[in-house]
């Protein structure tokens, strides 16, 4: 998250971050597990405002 406002003084906004933060990971989560329903989707927080995307096929 803090990549995305680079330019931006984030101090006053910086209780709302994680939050965002965590309604982002809950979309990319529904958009992936949809688009790729072979795969087993994984979002992750990171580091407060940070989210992490990874994948793995489903097992048999």
């Amino acid at each position: 998250m803090d990549d995305m406002f680079a330019s931006c003084d984030l101090t006053p906004y910086e209780d709302a971050l994680p939050c965002l933060a965590r309604d982002i990971a809950a979309c990319w989560q529904a958009a992936l597990t949809q688009r790729y329903p072979t795969r087993v989707i994984h979002v992750n927080m990171v580091d407060g405002p940070a989210v992490t995307v990874w994948t793995n096929a489903k097992p048999d």
